[in-house]
């Protein structure tokens, strides 16, 4: 696939506004692909340089493409940088300036898709001294030999800000369309009527192989039996299932039935544990490997778990090494993000795995197994052994008092409420459905995902302190909100706008005067008193006294509040206040 055939669909793409046209065009290009570019146009449509489970990073900042811009088109980065708050698009600036040196790439060799994705996916082994000015070079390359479109396109690739809403749902169906559904061409209806069963079933495939590159080419390869093929690997990071949230005990049974299985709701940070043998593998629920930061928990790991080959869900919570008591997820959060000195801050702060779940037993898949079934196979390959490694505190019970007495006994322990499941619920990964439900005390906080923000006045200039928070609606983000308050001055104090602020500049995608527009990829929980209708922001509704509780780094995107549960938590609210 040449990159100009890539520009001008990711061109298409933004210009049609109806998720229908946008799946109708990609499933046109993916017939006429070759192996290698069915490999890589799932990547590519998404910005994205490697599949999910691999969170590797290429290492290009926006200061690095400026350069390149620069040093290709003879123009300062001075000029280029105010002309980028100007247009508010990198991509744009570097197309009009390439058109006035369109000398330059008259002769040259035609740029590919594979050619720039081969390279730049090599970019994380290029370290060192001179890493910098390699990746330089080579971006100006690239841009030397790219024209017009295909200019613009590539700088958004190359900052992640392609700007043509292609999220997985519009990626998995236009995959349907393209290998299995193929009669829809001929159809003169404005509805891709694609089967629930089936879309279901492949994104089953997403969230167990977290490759769309390998999906896309089972799919095209196995569209009448691909379900064969879609297998959970170990050591490769499944999604994990999400729980739906309901104001109380007495809610949690009418979801899940009863009798139910109530647990602890702990307030740590979700890890998968993978084990074959006497290796052990920990993956975040965004799916980063961890492993190297808890080598305090591994030797427990391999001592109290029977299995050769196991996949356990479980939490990482934090103890006080002295009193023994719970820590909250902010004091111990540190542990998944520190790279060196990890033994010293494993002894300042222990944590210890609280298993909950089991996903794979040997070569035995469980995701269609009972959960009843699935703990007690749990109960049977885990030794308990306290302050090292447990399983969850749990009550089966049909009884309202004694499930409400439980949650209290574990909010007086200092854990964030309970969860609530059904015997016969079967394990599904990255859904939010009715066999797993949670129970706060505090109903109206938000995992929202931050979107631009306002840079301050007087002694917060140089920082941003007001954020544009949003939540999911599909394969896009809308605004909800604009919440300023929650952040300290002072780090011994908690999360502070310096910090949150460091995190957000190297994913700024727009800059105009004092605002900003970055890169959805910063998670922050979010309090509020209540949520009101508004026009103000394109989820219909806004947030009143909203204030940041916590970063939420242990999250991904995807597992962000939806503006479906905007609707019902609104509804609840109306439902108080009548």
């Amino acid at each position: 696939m040449l990159f100009k055939d890539y520009a001008d669909l990711m061109f298409k793409l933004e210009s049609v506004s109806k998720r229908y046209d946008k799946t109708k065009l990609i499933a046109e290009v993916f017939k006429n692909l070759d192996d290698e570019d069915v490999k890589i146009l799932p990547l590519a449509l998404q910005g994205n340089f490697f599949p999910r489970y691999i969170t590797l990073d290429i290492g290009v900042s926006s200061k690095l493409v400026l350069k390149a811009i620069s040093k290709t088109y003879n123009s300062s980065v001075e000029k280029i940088e105010k002309l980028w708050k100007e247009k508010g698009d990198l991509g744009l600036v570097a197309q009009s300036l390439s058109k006035k040196e369109k000398q330059m790439s008259l002769f040259s060799k035609s740029l590919t898709l594979k050619e720039v994705f081969n390279a730049l996916q090599k970019f994380p082994e290029i370290t060192g001294e001179k890493s910098v000015d390699k990746k330089l070079t080579i971006i100006i390359g690239f841009l030397s030999r790219a024209k017009d479109l295909e200019v613009k396109y590539l700088v958004r690739l190359l900052i992640g800000d392609l700007r043509a809403g292609i999220g997985e749902g519009i990626l998995r169906d236009s995959l349907i369309l393209s290998f299995i559904i193929k009669e829809w061409e001929h159809r003169e209806t404005d509805e891709l009527l694609i089967p629930k069963d089936l879309s279901e079933k492949v994104q089953l495939a997403f969230d167990i192989l977290n490759d769309e590159s390998e999906i896309a080419l089972i799919l095209k390869y196995h569209p009448e039996d691909f379900e064969k093929f879609i297998k959970i690997k170990i050591f490769r990071p499944i999604k994990l299932m999400l729980a739906q949230r309901v104001k109380n005990v007495q809610e949690s049974f009418s979801t899940v039935g009863k009798p139910a299985m109530f647990e602890y709701k702990y307030d740590g940070f979700r890890v998968q544990i993978h084990k074959n043998n006497d290796e052990i593998k920990l993956f975040t629920r965004k799916l980063e490997d961890v492993t190297k930061q808890f080598p305090d928990v591994l030797p427990y790991l391999k001592k109290n778990i029977k299995a050769k080959k196991i996949i356990l869900d479980s939490e990482f919570i934090g103890y006080d090494p002295e009193t023994k008591k719970a820590l909250p997820f902010q004091k111990i959060s540190q542990r998944i993000k520190r790279k060196y000195d990890i033994i010293k801050l494993s002894e300042l702060l222990p944590v210890k795995p609280k298993i909950f779940d089991i996903i794979l037993l040997e070569d035995k898949e469980l995701l269609n197994t009972h959960f009843k079934e699935r703990r007690k196979l749990l109960e049977e390959n885990v030794i308990v052994e306290e302050n090292k490694i447990e399983l969850s505190n749990a009550l089966l019970t049909d009884n309202l008092e004694e499930a409400q007495q439980f949650y209290n006994k574990s909010l007086e322990e200092g854990n964030e409420g309970l969860m609530a499941k059904n015997l016969e619920g079967i394990y599904k990964p990255g859904s939010r459905v009715g066999y797993m439900v949670k129970i706060k005390p505090i109903l109206d906080t938000l995992d929202l995902v931050i979107l631009g923000g306002e840079y301050g006045e007087g002694k917060r200039s140089n920082w941003i302190s007001s954020f544009i928070v949003g939540v999911r609606s599909g394969d896009e983000f809308l605004t909800i909100g604009k919440v300023g308050s929650g952040l300290k001055e002072k780090e011994e104090e908690g999360l502070t706008f310096k910090q949150l602020t460091e995190m957000l500049k190297p994913l700024i995608i727009e800059e105009k005067g004092k605002e900003v527009k970055v890169k959805p990829k910063i998670v922050v929980e979010v309090a509020m008193e209540e949520i009101q209708k508004s026009e103000s922001y394109s989820s219909g509704f806004a947030l009143r006294f909203p204030r940041i509780i916590k970063l939420r780094d242990d999250k991904s995107i995807d597992e962000t509040t939806t503006l479906e549960e905007i609707k019902t938590i609104y509804k609840l609210q109306r439902h108080r206040n009548e």
